[in-house]
């Protein structure tokens, strides 16, 4: 009896210790999405563990609300360009309004405190904070194919309460591999949202995306 009270703690102990992984591929149909007003919806197509996204000039975003925040430990997935291309020329056009487009992104949204939204907030941005289970603070997009340098952060032309970040910082050929893995003080999560757009640069391509997981941390 003692030696199975022991098996039971290390194994508490372990799981509280290592987190937990999120496999939003897997629980697609279960989750809510973004979209907005006058502008078409990126096409999402779920099969064999893949997700197959095709942009024409389109915007539209899956949203996974977490019950319980947590810190992130990493992000990772790969992504393959199959046709078309992301009409943003250079690092400073991504930062404009007419490049803030993405083949692909995952946003982590951090906890904040129960606040007043500002009047000047975007229509989206104010959907999302009531999507979710808990306060937003700020929405921090991980930019695969991005023209800047990988590791570079920038401001959102939008808001300031959204920052990008570089991962990938070219584009290859075939399949890409992205891992990103935050700082020890990075602030716990209350959400992810995730998806590709290309209404502002009026660009048209599909991308395949597969293992996208999100490490946590209690």
């Amino acid at each position: 009896m003692r030696t199975f009270l022991i098996v039971i703690c290390f194994c508490l102990l372990s799981l509280s210790a290592y987190g937990r992984t999120l496999y939003p591929l897997k629980i697609l149909k279960d989750l809510d999405t973004l979209t907005f007003s006058k502008i078409p919806e990126t096409q999402y197509l779920a099969k064999n563990q893949s997700l197959t996204i095709n942009v024409r000039k389109s915007a539209s975003f899956y949203i996974l609300p977490l019950k319980t925040p947590a810190k992130v430990k990493k992000v990772s997935f790969r992504w393959q360009l199959l046709t078309g291309k992301l009409n943003i020329d250079s690092a400073r056009t991504e930062e404009t309004k007419e490049g803030d487009d993405a083949i692909f992104r995952a946003g982590l949204i951090t906890l904040g405190k129960p606040r007043a939204m500002p009047w000047f907030l975007p229509e989206w941005l104010e959907t999302l904070g009531k999507k979710l289970r808990h306060p937003p603070d700020r929405l921090y997009w991980l930019v695969a194919g991005s023209r800047h340098k990988k590791g570079v952060m920038w401001e959102s032309p939008w808001s300031d309460m959204v920052r990008h970040i570089s991962l990938t910082g070219k584009l290859q050929k075939g399949w890409n591999t992205e891992e990103y893995t935050p700082s020890p003080d990075f602030p716990a999560i209350t959400g992810v949202m995730f998806g590709s757009d290309g209404d502002n640069s009026g660009s048209s391509f599909t991308v395949v995306l597969r293992d996208f997981q999100l490490q946590l941390s209690e």
